[in-house]
């Protein structure tokens, strides 16, 4: 059985290639990031032991932190651009008949921008899964 990597995380797998794809797109590890776990390495003449190992997972670490501070940014100005795309729509829509229906319509056409960016991360979050394209079950057929 494999445990997750992840403090927290309480996921058993039977197999790692699971695992790996579980830290992948759950708790977003980039894909090129080394699973195996290396030997250590031998003492050299002064009696140190080398740690490149820790400082690769801190670049990544900070890489991926990035990457999400630049997800999280990119979202957020896509929710301010509709929001204000709407507001400006529904203001044309009240100043162009003046009556009170609009409301209804403005908060009708706000509903579906903010659908419309949820639809757009489950998009987005659908493209990175991978689905196979034949299922078998049980041992090969040998002919």
């Amino acid at each position: 059985m494999y445990a997750c990597l992840v403090d927290g995380c309480s996921e058993m797998f039977k197999h790692d290639d699971k695992r790996n794809r579980h830290l992948v797109h759950v708790h977003q590890f980039p894909e090129s990031f080394s699973f195996h776990q290396r030997r250590k390495q031998k003492e050299n003449g002064s009696g140190c032991v080398k740690h490149d190992e820790n400082n690769e997972k801190l670049e990544v670490d900070t890489e991926t932190a990035k990457r999400r501070e630049a997800r999280k940014r990119r979202r957020q100005q896509k929710k301010k651009k509709l929001a204000e795309q709407a507001k400006f729509q529904g203001a044309d829509m009240q100043i162009d008949t003046g009556t009170g229906v609009d409301s209804d319509i403005n908060s009708e056409t706000t509903q579906s921008v903010i659908t419309d960016v949820d639809m757009a991360d489950l998009q987005e979050s659908m493209q990175d899964l991978r689905i196979p394209k034949s299922v078998h079950f049980g041992r090969k057929r040998r002919i």
